[in-house]
């Protein structure tokens, strides 16, 4: 067990259909060397959950009590935190000589998760988590405020106002 510190500020539901599988080659000597294909392949419909946010243990928050500040760094990007997904497989064909394996299932289930990675890469939902994203930081900066203390963003050897970090993302 380890402790974790992550924000999910968007989920995104994906669907992906496509072919899996191989074709081996069988050499039969009958007799002059023949080769004669074996395939394989399955219609895989993978479905689930992808969830994007922030990993908050990359952040660093500083307080400075003498001067009411809190001072965040090392703010992190977007990124996949989780994939939850099923899968379902249809139309399985395979031949005598060429039979899906354990090996060849747990292939496909690292293809199907890849493939929901991408599609959510290509959706925009790290976009969409950057939003949330500043929407969040300017919460946590009103609640601050309301304290009577400031809350600034320090990168790149200065610190500025939180406020001109909001008005670039």
């Amino acid at each position: 067990m380890k402790k974790v510190l992550k924000l999910v500020t968007i989920e995104g539901e994906m669907m992906e259909t496509y072919k899996g599988g191989d074709i081996r080659n069988l050499t039969f000597y009958l007799p002059f060397p023949t080769n004669v294909p074996a395939p394989k392949q399955a219609i895989i419909h993978v479905k689930g959950k992808v969830l994007v946010g922030f990993d908050l243990n990359k952040m660093s928050v500083e307080m400075d009590e003498t001067n009411k500040r809190m001072i965040l760094s090392n703010l992190p990007e977007p990124e996949i935190l989780s994939v939850d997904h099923e899968l379902s497989y249809y139309n399985i064909e395979e031949s005598w000589f060429n039979t899906f394996t354990a090996e060849d299932y747990n292939r496909l289930n690292k293809e199907a998760k890849q493939k929901l990675r991408d599609a959510a890469l290509k959706s925009g939902l790290l976009e969409k988590a950057n939003q949330q994203g500043s929407q969040l930081l300017e919460a946590i900066r009103f609640m601050v405020e309301s304290t009577g203390w400031t809350l600034e963003y320090r990168g790149e050897g200065q610190t500025i106002p939180i406020d001109s970090l909001l008005l670039r993302g």
